[in-house]
Parts: structure tokens; sequence; C-alpha cells
């Protein structure tokens, strides 16, 4: 086939077909050289030479779109726009309307025809075959075509016939971007027929429609601009003829392209109006109560049916009023009559849980603890206890040999100065290096007899020392009492049992200190033995 640059011969020269050529001419701002005019005219003939090939591939890339759209996978709908062949008959149409190639031009519709019935059937017989499948979302999307969608059919059509003059853009790629817009509505349609869902099948006749004369109007305008024209009378005419034709076909797609993308806005908004006004009258009942969803349908021509889902605390109810109020509300917003439906879930407040307060005597230990931390092992806590009638504090520290007590002494109760307490005792022991065994056992025992003095004996007298003696089994106490000395005594007494329990050997002997309101020792009981 002859592609030269497009001249009209002489003989057919007329004024009209002159003007138009230089019209051409102008046009062809990407015009290509005659040798690559002709590889496009040949690429496309080639590409209508179709046999067995062709029909596989378009039969299964049907199919595999079918099974994505039933599936909801957008994966498998992708798989089935790579091996779709549907872009060679629409090259073959564009490229005949771009030429006025009459035999071209048939040869490529009948193909084209033969592609959609394909694609078609097998979309409503796999959809037979899978009765239980759903309305998936990947369908829905196919079957409320806009705007939009004819720009991006009309972006896939650019770059579809950009691959056939620059060898460049990969005609792979260029072939999904046009079967991306063109095999799953098919196979939509196909699902509607299948299901005798008619709204189905309409809206995806029409995105598909809207598609396919998207991309053949833009592959003809860019083949124009390569330079391919009508190169005498016969074939401008029916050039001008096929190109008018489509034009007024796509015209007549924009109405209700335009409706469908006016329906959306107005769905949009529509929605957005319910939910912000509902949740900011609600903010003006009580902030606690929240707007779960909000959905409407539109039950008469000037009626809108809402329907609100709340979550309202137990301790709340929505009055009539505040619900008359709500719907008047939304009626003002959306100018047309509004009949509210609610569904509410009672909700239960959850307590966060209060925080635990430490008792005075914990957070002075705290204090102690993060000073002795910074001694490096100077320092180590033997006990302490805090007399809060008398605030008063007592503190028994194990002090390595060499450590400045006094220094330590000082900046204890400089830190302890914020608690305000009246008086402060700190009695710092020398460590002494045991055997790991005894020190083990050692400890073992006064721990547990500690923890009996502390259970049984009371408040009114305060462990101060607690040390054993291994050889004479005696454990030696030092007591402070603030009550009076013979009362303390015969509390011991009365508590010795207890005090001895599981350790029926052990001699106690036990020094007492009295104090009244933490003055100096007035007197003092050494060397008191309780035996059994």
């Amino acid at each position: 086939m002859d592609i030269a640059p497009s001249q009209v011969p002489e003989e057919q020269n007329t004024p009209e077909i002159e003007q138009h050529q230089k019209w051409f001419d102008r046009l062809a701002i990407w015009e290509l050289p005659g040798p690559t005019k002709n590889d496009v005219a040949e690429t496309v003939i080639d590409d209508l030479n179709t046999g067995v090939g062709y029909r596989a591939q378009m039969i299964l890339s049907a199919i595999i779109a079918t099974l994505g759209l039933l599936t909801n996978s957008t994966a498998v709908v992708i798989g089935a726009m790579l091996i779709a062949p549907i872009l060679r008959p629409i090259q073959g149409l564009a490229f005949s309307t771009a030429t006025g190639n009459h035999k071209m031009f048939m040869r490529s519709l009948m193909l084209l025809v033969a592609s959609v019935i394909a694609g078609v059937a097998m979309g409503g017989a796999i959809t037979r075959l899978v009765p239980f499948a759903s309305t998936t979302s990947e369908i829905l999307i196919r079957t409320q075509p806009t705007l939009l969608d004819l720009f991006v059919a009309m972006a896939s059509g650019i770059i579809a016939f950009l691959s056939l003059g620059y060898k460049k853009i990969a005609s792979g790629l260029a072939g999904v971007a046009m079967a991306s817009a063109l095999v799953p509505p098919l196979a939509v349609i196909g699902v509607g027929l299948a299901r005798f869902d008619l709204s189905i099948a309409r809206g995806s006749l029409i995105l598909f429609a809207t598609n396919l004369i998207a991309i053949i109007i833009m592959g003809v305008i860019v083949l124009f601009l390569f330079g391919l024209s009508p190169n005498d009378k016969k074939n401008y005419r029916a050039s001008q003829r096929r190109f008018a034709l489509i034009m007024l076909l796509l015209g007549a797609l924009i109405v209700p392209l335009m409706n469908s993308f006016t329906n959306i806005g107005n769905d949009f908004r529509t929605k957005n109006t319910i939910a912000d006004s509902t949740k900011n009258y609600l903010q003006t009942i009580d902030p606690r109560i929240s707007l779960t969803s909000s959905t409407y349908t539109t039950s008469s021509p000037d009626t809108l049916q809402v329907a609100l889902a709340l979550q309202v605390p137990q301790t709340i109810t929505l009055t009539d009023t505040e619900k008359l109020e709500l719907t008047q509300l939304l009626a003002s917003k959306l100018d047309t009559s509004v009949s509210l439906q609610f569904t509410i879930t009672p909700t239960v407040a959850v307590q966060k849980p209060t925080p635990k307060t430490l008792s005075t005597k914990e957070l002075i230990d705290q204090t102690i603890a993060t000073y002795i931390s910074e001694t490096d092992g100077e320092l180590s806590y033997i006990t302490s206890n805090y007399i809060d009638t008398a605030k008063a504090y007592i503190l028994t520290l194990y002090a390595d040999k060499g450590a400045d007590t006094h220094t330590h002494e000082q900046a204890i109760r400089t830190r302890l100065e914020a608690y305000n307490i009246d008086e402060i005792i700190i009695d710092f022991r020398q460590k002494k290096s045991l055997p790991k065994t005894s020190q083990t056992k050692t400890d073992t025992l006064t721990t547990e007899f500690r923890q009996d003095f502390h259970r049984f004996v009371g408040t009114g007298l305060i462990l101060q020392d607690l040390s054993r003696n291994e050889t004479t089994d005696t454990l030696s106490l030092s007591l402070i009492t603030y009550i009076p000395l013979e009362k303390a005594t015969q509390t011991l007494t009365n508590r010795q049992t207890s005090l001895r329990k599981n350790r029926p050997t052990i001699t106690l002997d036990i020094d007492i200190q009295t104090r009244k309101k933490l003055s100096l020792p007035v007197s003092t009981l050494s060397g008191t033995e309780l035996r059994q």
C-alpha cells in the first residue's frame, strides 16, 4: 500500500481539495518521513492478518477478565489486559478513517465486531457457569461511566498510536493501556446479560462505546499529526464522513456521561452534607455521641430517606425534640424533605484506672534508692521506717569501709527536706565479709524474722537493727519505741510465741530505746532476754 506524502492527482485537484490538503499539511507537526509512513501502514495491515492465535487470545483474555471481575481480583483483570489483542482492529479503524481507505475500514470493523461478540459471549458464559458469584466492586465501577473515563480513554488512545511512529514506545504496553479500557467492560456486558440485569449491561455498554470512540478519535488525530491523510478525492470524502460520524457518536455519549458525572458529584456532596451536619449537631448535645455511618435513599422525588447509625452513651437519651431539630437541619441544608431513621448503639464509658498514689514512705524510699544508686556501691540499703504521726524517718544503711558517712548523711538530709520530716535518724553500719553460704543463711533467717516482727508486733515498736550470732544462736534486736517502756516490754512478751515460730532454740537479745516526740533517748533497757 502506497502511503507517500499525500498529494491529490492533478486531474482531480479542485479548490476545495487543495484547501483541505493545505490544512492537513499544516496539521502534520510530527510528520514522519515517507519510509516511516510506509512502515506504519505495513504494521497496521499485518496486524489485521489474524488467525487462530488472535481468536484464542481474545477468548482467553475475556475469560480471564470475567473471572477477575467475579472474584473481585484487580490483579487477574490486569492479567487479562496483558494478552488482549483488541488493539489491532482499532488501529485499523483509525488508520482507515485518517486515510479514507474503505477496504481496510470494513476489514477492521468486521474484526472488531467479532472481537466484541467473543468478549461479551465469554463474559456471559462464565457468569452462567459461576452463578453464585456476587456483584463485586470491580463490576460496579464499570457500570457508571463519567467524563473522567472519557479522558482516560483519550490518554490511552494517544499512547497506543504514538507507539506506531515512535518505536521507543513499547507497543505491548500501549496495547495494555488500550485493553484496560475495552476488555473488562465487554466482560461486564456479558455478566449483565447473563444475569438479566440490564442496568449493569447498559452502563458497561456506554463505558465501552465511550472508550472505543475516544480511542479511535485520538488515533485519527495522532495519525493526522504524523502527516497521514487521504491521497485522493474519494478517500478524502470517505475520511470526512467517517470522522464526522465518530464525532457525532461521541457527542451523543457526552449527555449520559455528563449526567452520570453530575449525579456522582451530587451524591458526594449529599453524603458529606449529611455526615458533617449530623456530626456538628451531635457535638452540641454531647461530644461523646458519635456518628458511625450515614446512608440515604430517594424514597420519593421530593423526600430523602436518611439512615443514621449512632453510638450513644447509656447515660444519654436523644429526645424527640432533638431528633426533630436534626431532621429540620438536614432538610434546610439539603433543600428537600428528609425522613430520618436512627440506629442507636448504647456504649459504656470505660473508666481509666486511677493511678496508684504512693505513700509518703514509698516516695521517701524512692529518693533514698536513687541516692544509693549514685554512690557507686559505697552504700546499700538495710531497712527504713516512717512514722506518720510523728513525722519521723529512720534509715539504716550499710557503708563501705572508708566511706564518708558524714557527707552521705548531709546529702540524704538535703534530699529529704522536701518531705517536711521533723526528725531523721540515719544509722550507718559497716559491711561485714561473711562466707557466701553463711551470709545466705543469715540473710534468710533475719529476713524472715524481720517480716514476722512487722506482722505480729505492730506499730508501737520500730525494729532499727537485727543481727544473728550463729555461735550462740542468738538474734539481737535494736528497737525504738514511742510508747511507755513497760508497755513495750509487755507487748514483746505477749508476742514472743509468734516471733519464735519455727525457731524454738533461738534466743532473743533485745535492746529498747524509748523516745518522746523524737527527743534524745531518756531510758534504755538492754540485755532483756525472752526465752521459751
